[in-house]
């Protein structure tokens, strides 16, 4: 278990490129739901500061 410990410190490029793609996706619409929910936040912010103005 030792050897293949540093086995993969050693030489990081082994790791499956499927799996490592998988994540970077993963981040990636984790990071986008979040940008879209804060747009939407903001777009009620505007429009409840436009109707109170009124």
């Amino acid at each position: 278990m030792h050897l293949f410990q540093q086995r993969i410190l050693v030489l990081p490029h082994l790791i499956d490129p499927a799996l490592e793609l998988q994540s970077i996706l993963t981040i990636l619409v984790v990071v986008l739901a979040d940008e879209l929910w804060r747009n939407l936040q903001l777009l009620k912010t505007h429009h409840r500061v436009f109707h109170a103005s009124t």
